[in-house]
């Protein structure tokens, strides 16, 4: 539930839509979900290996960090990510506990 904004009101300085950024609604519901599958399906084609790894690899690692309560930023994500480049590994190796282990014990270690 929330208050009716008359239309004047709803965009604020520098076009900023309140209305819009406060809303419980999602625009994605409005798109089929068979369409947007079609469309994720037609985004992945367009992605090359090696950014496919990259992202698999960052996506691992934020479950790995989060799975300790590390807080994330973008230095620790950088230290992490190269600490798992350097590894040499796979990027599914960092979901093994002994791997998500040592890449968060030697990442809060330079801290």
């Amino acid at each position: 539930m929330s208050k009716h904004v008359k239309e004047s009101d709803q965009e604020g300085e520098d076009g900023f839509d309140a209305e819009a950024v406060y809303s419980n609604q999602n625009d994605v519901c409005k798109i089929p979900s068979s369409v947007l599958f079609r469309l994720c399906l037609l985004a992945l084609q367009n992605i090359d290996s090696p950014t496919r790894t990259a992202i698999s690899r960052v996506a691992n690692i934020i479950r790995v960090l989060s799975t300790h309560f590390v807080p994330l930023t973008d230095t620790l994500l950088l230290e992490a990510y190269e600490w798992s480049v350097e590894q040499e590994g796979d990027t599914k190796d960092l979901l093994q506990e002994d791997v998500g282990d040592a890449l968060v014990a030697t990442i809060t270690a330079r801290r």
